[in-house]
């Protein structure tokens, strides 16, 4: 209606232009164009948890990456920060979610799992659009996660 309506939608043309100017606005605007708003709603008080992960530069036992490298197969990524996690947790869903060994992102700004809310983050579960589906929060166990976002594990 903006590009192709007439002159009675000048008005609104008017105000959205105003509006374009602020840049509080622009990025609700480009996070609701873009789906980068969304947050999925969980029970847990993790910060992380719900929202798109952050671009970490990681480093892995295959050398560095970043989270939008590990996410370019299409699977659902489990980021162990602490090293604490079996490889066996996700062996149901091999086919599904790759288990990637990683130090965790370091430094004030990078948005790191320590920096979310002030409370360490071993493990990261990513879904294959980029969205944490669980953190290792102590609420919820891994096993859950992984059936309710990817489904019944191979046997």
């Amino acid at each position: 209606m903006l590009l192709l309506g007439g002159a009675e939608v000048e008005p609104l043309r008017a105000t959205v232009a105003e509006l374009l100017g602020h840049d509080e606005v622009v990025g609700h605007l480009a996070g609701m164009i873009s789906g980068l708003d969304v947050r999925y709603p969980d029970k847990s008080d993790a910060p992380l948890l719900g929202g798109r992960a952050p671009h970490w530069e990681l480093t892995t036992e295959t050398g560095p990456s970043t989270t939008a490298e590990l996410l370019r197969t299409g699977h659902g990524v489990l980021l162990d920060f602490a090293a604490g996690l079996p490889s066996e947790a996700v062996a149901g869903w091999a086919d599904r979610v790759r288990g990637v060994a990683a130090a965790p992102p370091h430094g004030p700004g990078t948005g790191s799992p320590s920096e979310s809310g002030g409370t360490a983050v071993n493990a990261v579960l990513l879904r294959p659009d980029g969205h944490v589906a669980w953190v290792d929060d102590g609420t919820t166990p891994l096993h859950a996660a992984l059936h309710r976002w990817f489904g019944a594990p191979n046997p």
